[in-house]
């Protein structure tokens, strides 16, 4: 659970991290004129996918409460991240890499909203769930909520007499 809710926090930074690793990466090991430009590029982009999915992931109620992601989402973006890291070493795997590096995003886009429907209709049900209960259990056995009978076939409640207050208006209406 430790390594889940670490990994959790490192959702938050590492659209922050893992750009600029790309420009050290760059610093030490690129070099060319051409991969200034591909980083100007790569670099945002990388930027807004990390953050994207990271607010997927932590819109989910688990995740929230829990602090913690799973293990699906630790394996489907640890795979992303050590993607990132391989491009930021720009040797011939470079393209390689950012094959991967596309593919597990696209993978972990999906992954990531498909999880938060799934989450979020199963904590829509709970609560829903929790509120019917409520709703069975508010009376004592047998008795009618004053409002009207709770089920079609109960007797309606005499609420005794009823006074119907008007506003008088001084213009003679009403």
């Amino acid at each position: 659970m430790a390594f889940r809710k670490l990994f959790a926090r490192w959702l938050q930074l590492a659209p922050i991290v893992l750009p600029v690793w790309l420009f050290v990466g760059w610093a030490l090991w690129g070099g060319s004129a051409w991969g200034v430009l591909g980083l100007a590029v790569l670099t945002p982009v990388v930027f807004v996918v990390l953050g994207v999915l990271a607010l997927l992931v932590w819109a989910r109620p688990a995740v929230r409460t829990e602090k913690a992601v799973t293990w699906r989402d630790v394996g489907m973006f640890g795979i992303l991240d050590l993607a990132i890291i391989g491009i930021g070493f720009y040797g011939d795997a470079a393209v390689g890499w950012t094959v991967v590096a596309v593919i597990a995003a696209i993978v972990a886009f999906w992954y990531a909203l498909i999880a938060l429907l799934q989450d979020g209709a199963r904590a829509a049900k709970t609560q829903f769930d929790a509120g019917a209960a409520f709703e069975r259990g508010a009376g004592a056995p047998g008795q009618v909520p004053p409002f009207g009978p709770a089920t079609p076939n109960a007797a309606p409640t005499d609420l005794g007499e009823v006074i119907v207050v008007r506003e008088a208006r001084k213009d003679g209406e009403g």
